[in-house]
């Protein structure tokens, strides 16, 4: 790595990375905000259990279903052009597959910290990646 890298930024290899993100410039910054939010929402999970309305229920479920819906559909389109992007989307589409089932069984605090755990796993994929690209772009310079 140079002097002039940001370690704190954690740029990473422009080949793993997925554009196709709402943020155009989805830097180290946008992925923490993403995972405070998904830590949020895990927590109103947990904390919606006490409640125990339907329609609450019912939104909830609607939500994990969105969001494997997207995830599904991201993860077919990047397995069929064979790129490689440094999000884990399989792990997410099952997280939320999961999370959706537990909410309909009632289990609303499994459901949650699924959602947390999650997001923190994302938070070791992306700094991951920033190791892996340093590291090619060390064995490139060679």
């Amino acid at each position: 790595m140079s002097a002039d890298t940001n370690y704190w930024l954690e740029p990473l290899d422009p080949n793993v990375v997925d554009y196709g993100t709402i943020s155009s410039n989805h830097n180290v910054y946008t992925h923490l905000g993403c995972v405070v939010l998904r830590c949020i929402i895990g927590g109103l999970i947990i904390f919606s259990q006490s409640y125990g309305n339907k329609k609450i229920k019912s939104m909830w479920i609607v939500l994990c279903a969105i969001v494997v819906i997207i995830f599904t559909s991201k993860y077919i389109a990047f397995s069929a052009s064979n790129k490689v992007v440094w999000k884990t989307y399989l792990r997410t589409i099952i997280t939320y597959s999961i999370a959706g089932a537990c909410i309909y069984v009632n289990k609303y605090d499994h459901a949650g910290l699924l959602v947390i755990v999650d997001a923190l796993m994302g938070l070791q994929s992306r700094h991951m990646a920033f190791i892996a690209s340093n590291i090619c772009a060390m064995n490139t310079k060679k």
